[in-house]
């Protein structure tokens, strides 16, 4: 991204990659290092504004640990392979 871009004050940019996670990152530090606000898209997730995003596992907690303790034994562990066990989340 070049000086003359932020400078004249775009209000949004695209960026194509093949290393999303490594682009955002760096994006993102950008970001925090010159206070802007960062808002991204994607079309798995939709819309996210950084810091006003809540994890789904705080604010429906209840419901989650209720998938956990139901998956225990029957499902699959996507992180660390074999059937997910509850002490493993």
């Amino acid at each position: 991204m070049s000086e003359r871009n932020i400078s004249a004050c775009f209000t949004g940019i695209w960026i194509e990659s093949h290393e999303h996670e490594d682009a955002l990152s760096e994006i993102a530090q950008l970001c925090r290092d010159e206070d802007w606000r960062l808002a991204s898209w994607n079309i798995d997730r939709g819309l996210h504004v950084a810091g006003s995003v809540v994890p789904v596992a705080r604010t429906a907690n209840e419901r989650v640990d209720g998938l956990r303790t139901w998956a225990t034994g029957r499902c699959l562990d996507a992180e660390c392979g074999g059937i997910y066990q509850r002490d493993s989340a």
